[in-house]
């Protein structure tokens, strides 16, 4: 008994572990423990697969699948750097970043879709350590801000600045709104609890988590409509509700979604006019220009010259352009017409290598190859031996960071990819 008592807990305690390691990995990504970069964390990881060596038969599937990805992206990588004159150095690093996601995934794939509650139980222990810290010793701060997708945890005052960014919150907690939303159950006595931590996460509001959570709670219910219980339909129903009221109430969200629309439709209106596919919806001519430019912030304007450019990349370069090489295509098809006041440019230069989003990065780096990407996300939502809550989690991470990402060794947006790939 003294035996299996001492197993049970050693069990525990790695399970723990672990999941902290994930959760700083999933949710921290853009910080630095000492100036340790916690984007590497994973790399703790790898020693520890030794203890799968007794189970390496039921990994074997998922070592030939990611063998073979891995094979093809880096001769697929290999092969545009040479075209592009780009030197042979420059593949390393995001090779290196491939290998290790992938040889997390074939280790601890099952791991992490068992233990997704913990790691988000960590976060937000963290989190909430973090708001009540702020507003008992720092002012009050968080009482004076009126959480309208500018404060939150995205400023100065902050003594604890877990996030860079507004978005960087708003790209996993999405997820995190979803799978608690999910876990709602009839008679199930944590409801409370659950519906308490989701208010407090809906303080911290950003463009990107609401239009995440509005996104992948409408494709979910659209994909998974015969299978959802009622009482998921419901909530999925009140989760739309709420986003698409707060986007409305909200002004500066309000204003950058409503900019992006309405550049995005006017964009596409003097593209239609100029009838010309390598001629870009802003040169049509002054007042065209100068009507578009009305319509767009700076948000805006990335993200619509970012489908700009993979769109163009897409059309000359079908096969993609290799993992990491979205710069290529910015360097070619950014449009340079939009300017400011000053007459100078003033977005030339922002989110270069990441487009602001996964879908446009995929799209250029990847060609007509991301649309089988995009199959086995779909494909995904459909699969029964996964719960929902868990799926719900992973799968709003891709999307969230599809519509607005930072890369795909960010926000676990690549372990997630891999891990949807794995299970499809």
């Amino acid at each position: 008994l003294e035996k299996y008592m001492f197993s049970f807990f050693h069990l525990i305690k790695k399970n723990y572990l672990l999941s902290f390691v994930f959760s700083l990995f999933f949710f921290f990504w853009s910080k630095q423990i000492v100036n340790f970069d916690i984007r590497q964390i994973l790399l703790l990881l790898i020693p520890f697969t030794i203890f799968y060596k007794d189970e390496f038969k039921q990994f074997k599937k998922r070592l030939i699948l990611f063998s073979i990805i891995n094979i093809f992206i880096i001769i697929h990588l290999v092969i545009n750097n040479i075209n592009n004159k780009i030197p042979i150095n420059n593949i390393f690093n995001p090779i290196l970043g491939l290998i290790i996601s992938s040889i997390i995934i074939i280790f601890y794939r099952d791991f992490i879709i068992k233990n997704i509650k913990n790691i988000i139980g960590i976060f937000l222990i963290i989190i909430l350590a973090g708001f009540l810290w702020e507003v008992f010793y720092n002012e009050n701060y968080f009482f004076k801000k009126n959480f309208d997708c500018l404060h939150g945890w995205y400023s100065r005052d902050l003594q604890f600045k877990f996030f860079s960014e507004n978005s960087h919150f708003g790209m996993s907690c999405a997820a995190i709104i979803l799978f608690l939303s999910y876990k709602i159950k009839i008679n199930n006595r944590y409801n409370i609890f659950f519906l308490l931590l989701i208010i407090f996460l809906f303080l911290f509001l950003s463009t990107t988590l609401l239009i995440g959570i509005m996104v992948s709670t409408s494709l979910i219910l659209a994909f998974n409509y015969k299978i959802l219980s009622k009482y998921n339909k419901i909530i999925s129903i009140i989760l739309i509700l709420i986003t698409v009221i707060m986007i409305g109430s909200k002004k500066q969200c309000s204003v950058r979604f409503l900019q992006t629309i309405e550049g995005g439709f006017n964009a596409i209106k003097y593209f239609l006019y100029n009838q010309k596919i390598n001629q870009t919806p802003w040169k049509a001519d002054e007042d065209q220009k100068d009507i578009v430019h009305k319509s767009l912030n700076i948000s805006s304007a990335v993200l619509l010259n970012s489908y700009t450019v993979a769109f163009k990349s897409l059309r000359d370069h079908p096969f993609g352009l290799g993992l990491n090489n979205y710069y290529i295509g910015h360097a070619i098809y950014t449009d340079k017409t939009i300017k400011n006041n000053d007459n100078k440019l003033y977005w030339e230069h922002l989110n270069e290598k990441d487009g602001s989003n996964n879908l446009s990065k995929m799209l250029t780096e990847f060609g007509v190859f991301s649309f089988i990407i995009f199959f086995l996300i779909f494909k995904f939502l459909k699969l029964k031996n996964i719960n929902l809550p868990e799926k719900s989690f992973i799968f709003s991470i891709v999307i969230t960071q599809l519509i607005r990402g930072a890369g795909y060794f960010n926000g676990s947006f690549l372990l997630c990819l891999l891990l949807i790939m794995s299970l499809t």
